[in-house]
């Protein structure tokens, strides 16, 4: 664990990148029961997991691997985050201290190597103990490439609706207490996007029932064998992230999830097996319970 306040974050990986790991922060293979070729750190694809289904849910069989094997074997364990090979958040945060604001449209930073390093290890270095006082950390709701959308018309635009339809009927029947948490996120303009963030455990697995009874309900209801394209193919994972948001505005209104937003950074233009720098960095910053089950799906 990490003198953090028992913390642990996961970098979900795909191909054979430059690969980061700490005590902090461990790198986990998506996609490895499908993956021509194993990198060398966990996988997604032992004892309960859903890695075949990878093509479709995306790092979501990353989370649902440490959700089922890894946190019952740490119960310690009181802070589970999310990041990508790409994405990192920026957990240097002393509270008190004014807000470092982010553009609304462009929240990740795009970076290099060198820029991406350095916050690597400014993150293993960060004190976290403020996240005792936070159930959440993500980066800030954004508009989508500056469109006027709402998150609505966002998913209608890019994405099958059908899917949608059936994921909002499924909550407004089965988990009513969520209607109005629902029907103000639906009209956002701004919202978050990513699957990137660290969460008190208690959260997480209670964000994971709820999501993965819901997905599995949608998957019934649906027929995905037609779908094809980015968007169209990863289609859960695209509603998991939408409804991310909806979960966070229930747990606000529900249970008072404390929320802080921090900035990050995306790696721009890595390539497989690219060597890792060998020069100094240059600085980077310069300056409660209510799974689905519970409300009528029977089945996870």
């Amino acid at each position: 664990m990490t003198r953090n306040g028992q913390a642990k974050i996961f970098l979900t990986y795909f191909y054979p990148t430059p690969v980061f790991r700490s005590e902090l922060m461990t790198p986990i293979q998506a996609d490895a029961a499908r993956a021509a070729q194993r990198l060398d750190m966990i996988g997604d694809h032992t004892g309960d997991h859903i890695s075949e289904k990878n093509h479709r849910y995306g790092e979501l069989t990353a989370m649902y691997w440490v959700w089922k094997n890894w946190l019952p074997q740490n119960p310690r364990v009181e802070h589970i985050g999310f990041f990508q090979y790409r994405r990192l958040l920026d957990l240097c945060f002393q509270p008190g201290a004014a807000a470092e604001q982010a553009p609304r449209h462009s929240v990740f930073q795009r970076v290099n190597m060198e820029d991406y390093r350095f916050l690597w290890d400014r993150n293993c270095r960060a004190d976290l103990s403020y996240l005792r006082d936070y159930d959440l950390v993500m980066s800030p709701k954004h508009r989508h490439r500056e469109e006027r959308l709402t998150l609505e018309e966002q998913y209608r635009k890019w994405h099958p609706e059908r899917d949608l339809d059936i994921a909002l009927s499924l909550i407004e029947e089965r988990c009513p207490k969520m209607k109005r948490a629902l029907r103000e996120t639906l009209k956002a303009e701004i919202f978050y996007f990513t699957l990137v963030f660290v969460m008190r455990r208690a959260f997480f697995e209670s964000f994971m029932a709820w999501l993965t009874a819901l997905l599995t309900e949608v998957e019934k209801l649906s027929d995905w064998s037609a779908y094809d394209g980015y968007h169209q193919r990863r289609l859960p994972a695209f509603l998991g992230e939408r409804l991310l948001n909806v979960w966070i505005a229930y747990q606000i209104e529900a249970n008072g999830l404390r929320v802080l937003e921090r900035p990050g950074c995306l790696l721009d233009g890595v390539k497989p097996d690219e060597p890792l720098p060998t020069k100094p960095p240059t600085p980077l910053i310069r300056s409660k319970d209510l799974p689905l089950a519970s409300c009528g799906v029977s089945s996870l």
